[in-house]
Protein backbone atom coordinates (compact mmCIF):
# COMPACT_ATOMS: atom_id res chain seq x y z
CA UNK A 1 0.00 0.00 0.00
CA UNK A 2 1.31 3.27 -1.11
CA UNK A 3 2.53 6.10 1.18
CA UNK A 4 0.43 9.04 2.14
CA UNK A 5 3.38 11.00 1.62
CA UNK A 6 3.87 9.30 -2.08
CA UNK A 7 0.17 9.13 -2.91
CA UNK A 8 0.44 13.67 -2.27
CA UNK A 9 3.21 13.93 -4.09
CA UNK A 10 1.82 12.47 -7.24
CA UNK A 11 -0.39 15.26 -6.99
CA UNK A 12 1.46 18.29 -6.53
CA UNK A 13 2.57 20.00 -9.32
CA UNK A 14 5.86 20.44 -10.63
CA UNK A 15 5.95 23.97 -10.64
CA UNK A 16 4.15 24.19 -6.87
CA UNK A 17 7.25 21.63 -5.46
CA UNK A 18 9.68 25.01 -4.66
CA UNK A 19 9.17 28.38 -3.02
CA UNK A 20 8.44 31.19 -5.05
CA UNK A 21 12.50 33.04 -6.16
CA UNK A 22 13.17 35.92 -4.86
CA UNK A 23 13.13 37.62 -8.15
CA UNK A 24 13.92 40.92 -7.25
CA UNK A 25 17.40 39.95 -5.50
CA UNK A 26 18.36 37.60 -8.68
CA UNK A 27 17.75 40.18 -11.05
CA UNK A 28 19.54 42.79 -9.32
CA UNK A 29 22.53 40.69 -8.65
CA UNK A 30 22.04 39.50 -12.08
CA UNK A 31 22.06 42.52 -13.26
CA UNK A 32 25.08 43.54 -11.55
CA UNK A 33 26.83 40.47 -13.24
CA UNK A 34 25.46 41.57 -16.84
CA UNK A 35 27.54 44.91 -16.22
CA UNK A 36 30.63 43.40 -14.57
CA UNK A 37 30.93 41.01 -17.64
CA UNK A 38 29.97 44.03 -20.44
CA UNK A 39 32.89 45.91 -18.14
CA UNK A 40 35.27 43.30 -18.43
CA UNK A 41 34.56 42.81 -22.45
CA UNK A 42 35.49 46.67 -23.03
CA UNK A 43 38.44 46.51 -20.74
CA UNK A 44 39.94 43.55 -22.28
CA UNK A 45 39.38 45.71 -26.03
CA UNK A 46 40.65 48.87 -24.70
CA UNK A 47 43.82 48.01 -22.54
CA UNK A 48 44.55 44.24 -24.07
CA UNK A 49 43.81 45.06 -27.55
CA UNK A 50 41.76 41.31 -27.21
CA UNK A 51 38.22 40.83 -28.21
CA UNK A 52 37.06 37.19 -28.38
CA UNK A 53 33.70 35.27 -28.45
CA UNK A 54 34.64 33.41 -25.61
CA UNK A 55 34.37 36.45 -23.33
CA UNK A 56 30.06 35.98 -24.48
CA UNK A 57 30.08 32.96 -22.94
CA UNK A 58 32.16 33.36 -19.24
CA UNK A 59 29.15 36.42 -19.79
CA UNK A 60 26.36 33.93 -19.80
CA UNK A 61 27.87 31.47 -16.80
CA UNK A 62 28.34 34.59 -14.53
CA UNK A 63 25.32 35.81 -15.19
CA UNK A 64 23.20 32.32 -14.13
CA UNK A 65 25.92 32.27 -11.52
CA UNK A 66 24.86 35.18 -10.23
CA UNK A 67 21.14 33.87 -10.23
CA UNK A 68 21.85 30.98 -8.33
CA UNK A 69 23.55 32.87 -6.14
CA UNK A 70 20.46 35.07 -4.83
CA UNK A 71 18.56 31.61 -4.72
CA UNK A 72 16.97 32.57 -7.93
CA UNK A 73 15.21 29.30 -10.26
CA UNK A 74 11.99 28.72 -12.65
CA UNK A 75 11.39 30.18 -15.97
CA UNK A 76 11.16 33.31 -15.28
CA UNK A 77 14.37 33.41 -14.14
CA UNK A 78 15.86 31.40 -16.56
CA UNK A 79 14.69 33.63 -19.36
CA UNK A 80 15.66 36.69 -17.64
CA UNK A 81 19.42 35.18 -17.59
CA UNK A 82 19.04 34.81 -21.16
CA UNK A 83 17.93 38.24 -21.77
CA UNK A 84 20.84 40.11 -19.34
CA UNK A 85 22.97 37.80 -21.74
CA UNK A 86 22.22 39.05 -24.53
CA UNK A 87 22.07 42.55 -23.07
CA UNK A 88 25.41 42.06 -21.57
CA UNK A 89 27.20 41.00 -24.54
CA UNK A 90 25.47 43.87 -27.05
CA UNK A 91 26.84 46.32 -24.20
CA UNK A 92 30.18 44.99 -24.80
CA UNK A 93 30.32 45.33 -28.48
CA UNK A 94 29.57 48.51 -28.34
CA UNK A 95 32.31 49.52 -25.56
CA UNK A 96 34.38 47.60 -28.17
CA UNK A 97 32.91 49.85 -31.24
CA UNK A 98 33.25 52.79 -29.25
CA UNK A 99 36.91 52.37 -28.46
CA UNK A 100 37.92 51.37 -31.94
CA UNK A 101 36.03 54.61 -33.40
CA UNK A 102 37.74 56.79 -30.35
CA UNK A 103 40.95 55.10 -31.88
CA UNK A 104 40.39 55.89 -36.11
CA UNK A 105 39.53 59.75 -34.56
CA UNK A 106 42.35 60.00 -32.73
CA UNK A 107 44.89 58.36 -35.39
CA UNK A 108 42.70 60.76 -37.89
CA UNK A 109 43.94 64.31 -36.05
CA UNK A 110 47.05 62.97 -35.76
CA UNK A 111 47.13 63.00 -39.33
CA UNK A 112 44.83 66.82 -39.22
CA UNK A 113 47.77 67.90 -37.10
CA UNK A 114 50.75 67.35 -39.62
CA UNK A 115 48.56 69.25 -41.62
CA UNK A 116 48.88 72.41 -40.12
CA UNK A 117 52.06 73.56 -41.63
CA UNK A 118 50.94 73.26 -44.75
CA UNK A 119 47.47 74.82 -44.17
CA UNK A 120 49.57 77.85 -42.74
CA UNK A 121 51.88 78.10 -45.97
CA UNK A 122 48.60 78.17 -47.82
CA UNK A 123 46.61 80.57 -45.76
CA UNK A 124 49.92 82.76 -46.29
CA UNK A 125 49.61 82.77 -50.04
CA UNK A 126 45.69 82.97 -50.24
CA UNK A 127 46.28 86.48 -47.92
CA UNK A 128 48.75 87.85 -50.42
CA UNK A 129 46.24 87.89 -53.24
CA UNK A 130 44.62 90.40 -51.93
CA UNK A 131 40.87 90.73 -50.86
CA UNK A 132 39.63 91.14 -54.38
CA UNK A 133 41.73 88.43 -56.36
CA UNK A 134 40.95 87.62 -60.68
CA UNK A 135 39.95 84.10 -61.20
CA UNK A 136 43.04 83.74 -63.16
CA UNK A 137 45.13 84.21 -60.08
CA UNK A 138 42.74 82.05 -57.75
CA UNK A 139 42.90 79.12 -60.51
CA UNK A 140 46.97 79.48 -60.71
CA UNK A 141 46.84 79.57 -56.90
CA UNK A 142 44.46 75.94 -56.68
CA UNK A 143 47.41 74.33 -59.25
CA UNK A 144 50.18 75.78 -57.16
CA UNK A 145 48.85 74.67 -53.63
CA UNK A 146 46.96 71.29 -55.02
CA UNK A 147 43.62 71.98 -54.36
CA UNK A 148 41.17 69.67 -56.19
CA UNK A 149 38.72 72.63 -57.03
CA UNK A 150 36.79 72.90 -60.92
CA UNK A 151 37.13 76.45 -61.18
CA UNK A 152 38.17 79.82 -59.01
CA UNK A 153 34.39 80.12 -57.43
CA UNK A 154 34.42 76.32 -56.44
CA UNK A 155 37.70 77.59 -54.69
CA UNK A 156 36.50 81.07 -53.26
CA UNK A 157 33.48 78.92 -51.50
CA UNK A 158 34.84 75.59 -50.17
CA UNK A 159 38.08 76.79 -48.75
CA UNK A 160 38.05 80.50 -49.12
CA UNK A 161 36.46 81.16 -45.58
CA UNK A 162 38.96 78.60 -43.51
CA UNK A 163 41.82 80.23 -44.86
CA UNK A 164 41.04 83.77 -44.42
CA UNK A 165 40.16 82.68 -41.08
CA UNK A 166 43.50 81.18 -40.32
CA UNK A 167 45.44 83.72 -41.86
CA UNK A 168 43.72 86.66 -39.95
CA UNK A 169 43.71 84.53 -36.51
CA UNK A 170 47.07 82.65 -36.85
CA UNK A 171 46.06 80.07 -34.89
CA UNK A 172 48.44 77.86 -32.92
CA UNK A 173 49.29 74.12 -34.35
CA UNK A 174 47.15 72.27 -31.25
CA UNK A 175 44.53 75.25 -31.03
CA UNK A 176 43.78 74.51 -35.18
CA UNK A 177 43.80 71.06 -34.41
CA UNK A 178 41.28 70.83 -32.03
CA UNK A 179 39.03 73.31 -34.03
CA UNK A 180 38.90 70.54 -36.43
CA UNK A 181 37.99 67.64 -34.17
CA UNK A 182 34.06 67.99 -34.46
CA UNK A 183 34.48 67.58 -38.05
CA UNK A 184 36.91 64.78 -37.63
CA UNK A 185 34.67 63.28 -35.14
CA UNK A 186 31.09 63.73 -37.68
CA UNK A 187 32.66 62.28 -40.62
CA UNK A 188 33.58 59.08 -38.86
CA UNK A 189 30.45 58.87 -37.39
CA UNK A 190 29.30 59.11 -41.03
CA UNK A 191 31.34 56.66 -42.42
CA UNK A 192 32.21 53.89 -39.49
CA UNK A 193 28.80 53.39 -38.29
CA UNK A 194 27.67 50.23 -35.46
CA UNK A 195 26.49 47.90 -38.52
CA UNK A 196 29.93 48.30 -40.02
CA UNK A 197 31.80 47.47 -37.21
CA UNK A 198 30.08 44.20 -37.06
CA UNK A 199 30.13 43.55 -40.55
CA UNK A 200 34.08 43.82 -40.24
CA UNK A 201 34.21 41.91 -36.90
CA UNK A 202 31.79 39.13 -36.24
CA UNK A 203 32.44 35.92 -37.55
CA UNK A 204 31.05 32.23 -37.10
CA UNK A 205 33.07 31.44 -34.22
CA UNK A 206 31.65 34.90 -32.17
CA UNK A 207 28.20 33.76 -33.07
CA UNK A 208 28.93 30.28 -31.74
CA UNK A 209 30.00 31.54 -28.63
CA UNK A 210 27.63 34.12 -27.96
CA UNK A 211 24.88 31.41 -28.35
CA UNK A 212 26.96 29.17 -26.39
CA UNK A 213 26.81 32.40 -23.58
CA UNK A 214 22.56 32.92 -23.86
CA UNK A 215 22.50 28.65 -23.68
CA UNK A 216 24.50 29.05 -20.55
CA UNK A 217 23.11 31.51 -18.79
CA UNK A 218 19.39 30.04 -19.13
CA UNK A 219 20.69 26.18 -18.68
CA UNK A 220 22.79 27.16 -15.34
CA UNK A 221 19.39 28.43 -14.14
CA UNK A 222 17.07 25.56 -15.82
CA UNK A 223 19.37 23.20 -14.38
CA UNK A 224 19.26 24.28 -11.15
CA UNK A 225 15.88 24.40 -10.99
CA UNK A 226 15.30 21.00 -11.88
CA UNK A 227 17.96 20.18 -9.17
CA UNK A 228 15.83 21.70 -6.62
CA UNK A 229 12.07 19.47 -7.99
CA UNK A 230 13.60 16.87 -7.46
CA UNK A 231 15.11 16.61 -4.06
CA UNK A 232 11.86 18.69 -2.85
CA UNK A 233 9.87 15.67 -4.67
CA UNK A 234 12.24 12.91 -2.88
CA UNK A 235 11.59 15.33 0.57
CA UNK A 236 8.04 15.21 0.55
CA UNK A 237 8.39 11.11 -0.83
CA UNK A 238 10.89 10.21 1.74
CA UNK A 239 14.52 9.63 1.24
CA UNK A 240 14.39 5.68 0.33
CA UNK A 241 18.57 5.73 1.64
CA UNK A 242 16.70 6.92 5.20
CA UNK A 243 14.11 3.89 5.52
CA UNK A 244 15.69 0.63 7.54
CA UNK A 245 16.89 -1.48 5.13
CA UNK A 246 15.16 -4.94 6.50
CA UNK A 247 11.88 -3.13 4.75
CA UNK A 248 12.78 -3.90 1.55
CA UNK A 249 12.40 -7.49 2.74
CA UNK A 250 9.27 -7.31 4.55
Amino acid sequence: MEQPQEQASRHVRTEDLLAPPPIGRALALAGLAAVAGAAIWGLLRIYGNLEHGVVAWGIGGLIGFAIIKAGGHGVVLSTAGAVLAVLSIAAGKQISFQSMQNEIIESSMEQVALSYDETRTDAEAWAKLGDSPSDEAVEEFALDHNFDVDNAAQLRSEFGPDLDRFAAEQPSREVWTESKRTIVEESIAENFTFMDYLREDFNLFDILFIGLGIATAFGMVHKHTLALQVEARQNMRGDPEDEPEDKENE
